[in-house]
C-alpha cells in the first residue's frame, strides 16, 4: 500500500520558529537580568536592612504618631513629592536661595505686616532652640499669622535691606535681630520641608546682612548690627533627625511607585517595576543608602571639611546607574545638595565675619583675619581673598562650585558670596 506524505502546514513550521525564537529571547532576558545587580542587590536585603537597624533609622510609634499630627503626612508619597521637586530645583539652580525681587516683595507687604513687627519681635525673643516659632492665639492679624515661614524670612530679609539703604540704623538693628533668631528658630523642625526652609532662609538672610556690608562696612554701628546677626545664625546643623524622617517617607514613596497602576503625584512609575525581586533590590538599596548617610554623618558638626568629603561620599552613591537604583535615586535627589548648602551656609556667615574683622581695621597682607573654622569656604579650601585696585574682596564660592572672582550674577550663572573691602 502506497503511504502518501501529507503537506506540512506553514502555521507548524511559523510555531516552531516562534517558540525558539521566544526562547533565545527569553534567554537572552534572563543573561540581562542576571547581568544587571539587581539579583546581587535583592541578595543583599537582610545584611542592608540590619545595617538600617543599627543606625536606628525606622521611627518608633510614637515618633511616627507625632509626624502623623501633620496634615497630610499619612500619605507619605503626597507629601514628599513637592518636597523632592524643591530639592532638584535646590540641586540644579545656583540662585535658588536668592530672589532678585525680596526688597520688591518687602516693599509691597510691608504696609500689611509692619503694625505686627512688635508681635513677631516678642515672638522670636520668647522662643527658644528647642521649640517652634509660634504667635499666641489671637495676638498677630491673620495675614501675618497665616503667612509661610519663608515668606516671612523674604519679607524681612527685603525690609532689612530697605531699612538700611535708607540708612534707618535702629530699623536696620532691630530687623537684623529679628530675621537672625527667626532662622535659627525654624531651623529646628527635623522635615525636609523645614530643613529646606531652614537653609533658603538662611541664605536669604546672609544676602542681606552682606549688602548691609558692602554699603555700610565702614560704619561701626553697622558692622555691629551684622556681627551679632551672624552669630546668632552661626550654630551647627544635625541633618540626621531630618534623614531618619526621610527614609520613613522615602520608602513609603518607593512603595506607591513601584505598585502598578497606582497613580501617585510626582512618584517615578518606573518600567523596571516588572524584574523580578526589583521591588526587593529598591528597599535593599534604599536601607543601604540611608544606613550609610546616618552612620558617615560626621561628628563635629562644625568640621566643614568632614562635612565635605561626607558630600561627596553621598554624590557618588547617587550617582550610580545600577538598576537597582532606578528608584531610589529619584527620592534622594537632594540629600547631598543639602550637605553641600550646609557647607555654604556656613562658609557665607564665615565670610561675614571675617568682613567684619577686616573692616574693624585687620590687615589682609597677612591672610584672612581669623584663623579658626570660620576660615573655611564651602568646598573644605580656605575662604578666597582677593587684591582689587580699591582695597580687597573677601568671598566664597556659590552652588556652581566655580570660582566666579566674588560676582554674583544669577542670570550668568555666578553666585560668588563677596564683601568689599575698601582701601583704608
Amino acid at each position: 500500500m502506497e503511504v502518501i506524505d501529507k503537506p506540512r502546514s506553514k502555521w507548524g513550521v511559523v510555531g516552531k520558529v516562534s517558540l525558539v525564537v521566544f526562547s533565545i529571547l527569553l534567554g537572552l532576558v534572563a543573561i540581562a537580568y542576571l547581568l544587571t545587580d539587581v539579583p546581587k542587590a535583592a541578595g543583599a536585603y537582610n545584611r542592608n536592612h540590619a545595617a538600617a537597624l543599627r543606625a536606628k533609622l525606622p521611627m518608633s510609634d510614637a515618633e511616627l504618631e507625632r509626624m502623623r499630627a501633620v496634615p497630610d503626612a499619612d500619605n507619605a508619597a503626597l507629601t514628599l513629592g513637592p518636597v523632592i521637586q524643591n530639592l532638584q530645583n535646590i540641586r540644579k539652580d545656583g540662585a535658588y536661595d536668592y530672589n532678585d525681587k525680596t526688597e520688591d516683595i518687602a516693599r509691597k507687604a510691608w504696609p500689611k505686616f509692619a503694625a505686627d513687627l512688635p508681635v513677631v519681635e516678642r515672638a522670636s525673643r520668647q522662643s527658644t532652640f528647642s521649640q517652634k516659632f509660634t504667635f499666641r492665639s489671637g495676638e498677630a492679624s491673620p495675614y501675618v499669622s497665616t503667612l509661610p515661614y519663608r515668606d516671612l524670612v523674604v519679607i524681612l530679609a527685603g525690609h532689612l535691606e530697605l531699612s538700611a539703604k535708607e540708612d534707618n540704623l535702629e530699623e536696620t538693628r532691630r530687623t537684623a535681630g529679628v530675621l537672625a533668631r527667626l532662622v535659627v528658630l525654624i531651623g529646628y523642625d527635623p522635615s525636609v520641608e523645614f530643613t529646606l526652609v531652614r537653609m533658603t532662609g538662611g541664605m536669604v538672610a546672609e544676602r542681606a546682612l552682606q549688602a548691609i556690608l558692602n554699603l555700610h562696612g565702614q560704619d561701626t554701628a553697622y558692622r555691629k548690627i551684622v556681627s551679632n546677626a551672624a552669630t546668632i545664625m552661626d550654630i551647627p546643623i544635625d541633618l540626621r533627625p531630618m534623614l531618619r524622617q526621610n527614609y520613613w517617607e522615602a520608602f513609603n514613596y518607593v512603595q506607591q511607585a513601584l505598585k502598578p497602576r497606582q497613580g501617585v503625584p510626582g512618584a517615578p512609575s518606573s518600567p523596571a517595576r516588572f524584574i523580578p525581586s526589583f521591588e526587593r533590590a529598591s528597599m535593599s538599596r534604599l536601607d543601604e543608602y540611608y544606613a550609610y548617610a546616618m552612620a558617615n554623618y560626621p561628628a563635629n558638626l562644625w568640621d566643614d571639611q568632614a562635612l565635605w568629603q561626607y558630600h561627596l561620599r553621598l554624590q557618588s552613591l547617587q550617582n550610580q546607574s545600577d538598576v537597582s537604583m532606578t528608584v531610589v535615586n529619584s527620592v534622594t535627589p537632594g540629600i547631598e545638595g543639602l550637605v553641600k548648602s550646609i557647607c555654604r551656609y556656613h562658609a557665607q556667615i564665615g565670610t561675614l565675619l571675617q568682613a567684619v574683622r577686616a573692616l574693624d581695621g585687620a590687615d589682609l597682607n597677612n591672610g584672612l583675619p581669623l584663623q579658626d573654622r570660620h576660615r573655611l569656604d564651602a568646598d573644605g579650601s580656605p575662604l578666597r581673598l582677593r587684591r582689587t585696585p580699591d582695597g580687597w574682596i573677601i568671598y566664597s564660592i556659590g552652588y556652581n562650585l566655580t570660582d566666579d572672582d566674588g560676582v554674583f550674577d544669577s542670570k550668568k550663572g555666578k553666585d560668588d558670596f563677596a564683601v568689599r573691602i575698601p582701601k583704608g
